[in-house]
């Protein structure tokens, strides 16, 4: 595996590239700079898992991809509809639940995000509004989120299943990150 120096001076960036790109091909990339199969949106890549699986499966197969299930950064991004003005609308597919980033471990605490960039989770679009967890479907079994995405922009809401429920998924990963891999590992 060929390195750039660049990537040998951060450590860190440098040891998480290696590992995502043996698990990316080495030629594929869009001129987005998004992988071929991925859809841009603003500065991220989005891949929508057809195959329906639980939660952590849906985690994993989005790790192996250098990304994680989709971590909303702003209300616009889980907003009706769903992935405004992007072909996005047309690919997540109607009326299926994704699964997302987001779970809630203990009744009195938050939902929390798969990383830190997460938007509030109670400004998203819930089924029951005010949002309350117990109200959108939590409880000790049901722990985490999935986002409905239906044919009309009422029918498209977040709420809570058991994790070992079958959905498909949504991963997402930085467009920096994959035109650094792109420009690095894409020849």
């Amino acid at each position: 595996m060929v390195i750039s120096i660049r990537f040998v001076e951060f450590v860190g960036l440098f040891t998480l590239t290696a590992a995502i790109s043996s698990h990316l091909p080495t030629k594929g990339f869009k001129s987005n700079g998004c992988p071929l199969g991925w859809s841009p949106y603003k500065d991220c890549c989005y891949f929508f898992e057809n195959r329906t699986m639980s939660l952590p499966k849906a985690e994993k197969q989005c790790s192996t991809r250098g990304a994680t299930l989709i971590v909303a950064n702003s209300e616009q991004e889980l907003s009706n509809p769903f992935f405004p003005q992007s072909n996005v609308t047309q690919l997540a597919g109607r009326n299926h639940l994704f699964w997302v980033g987001l779970a809630q471990f203990e009744q009195h605490s938050p939902p929390v995000w798969q990383t830190t960039s997460g938007v509030e989770p109670s400004k998203l679009n819930w089924l029951v509004k005010p949002f309350s967890s117990t109200l959108n479907g939590w409880s000790t079994v049901s722990r985490c989120a999935a986002f409905f995405n239906g044919h009309t922009e009422s029918a498209r809401y977040l709420y809570f299943h058991p994790c070992e429920s079958h959905f498909q998924s949504i991963c997402e990963r930085n467009l920096t990150f994959s035109s650094a891999l792109s420009q690095n590992f894409g020849k």
